[in-house]
């Protein structure tokens, strides 16, 4: 038998979607509908409700799951502080710590996504750049935030899901598929 607290959540889950129903006439059928409440159920009643309004707001069309979990995200990651800043302001920051913490010293950014870009461009090898390489810099640092920030979006829905490097069970899973396929 499910806890009470399990019928609760499916039924906010459920009251913070519907407005996709007024808003997408017929949009969701009692299946999907089903498949939208499981796979929307870790987001807090809250913050799925704003991500819905939202996306009524500027969506013509029936938005999908994956894109109530983006805005859900973001929405959550401004309530929180944590949203990760865009490619210029991580720029900033990294051309900030350049001037203030130098060579030799570790520098602290805002957002794990910068300090992984940073970390795989090399700290000293940022700091010793010309005048002359920074576009060049700049742009290299650009891709490395982006996909920093991507693997970070893809462990996060990992996460959801249970999917994780030390998931013995997936590896067993994923063992056996290869075995079949050699």
């Amino acid at each position: 038998m499910k806890k009470r607290s399990d019928r609760i959540n499916k039924s906010d889950i459920t009251k913070a979607i519907a407005p996709l129903q007024l808003a997408y006439k017929g949009a969701l059928e009692e299946e999907r509908l089903r498949l939208y409440v499981m796979m929307l159920s870790d987001i807090p009643p809250q913050i799925l409700e704003a991500a819905v309004k939202k996306l009524i707001m500027t969506n013509k069309f029936l938005p999908s799951i994956a894109e109530i979990r983006e805005t859900a995200y973001g929405i959550k990651g401004i309530i929180s502080g944590t949203a990760a800043p865009d490619e210029s302001e991580a720029w900033g920051e990294v051309v900030k710590a350049i001037q203030s913490v130098g060579y030799y010293r570790k520098p602290k950014f805002s957002h794990e996504a910068i300090t992984t870009a940073v970390n795989n461009i090399g700290w000293q090898d940022i700091c010793m750049t010309t005048i002359e390489g920074m576009n060049t810099l700049r742009a290299q640092f650009r891709r490395a935030y982006q996909l920093a920030a991507e693997r970070q979006k893809d462990n996060r829905d990992n996460a959801v899901l249970g999917i994780s490097p030390n998931n013995e069970k997936l590896k067993q899973l994923t063992g056996n598929l290869v075995k079949r396929l050699s």
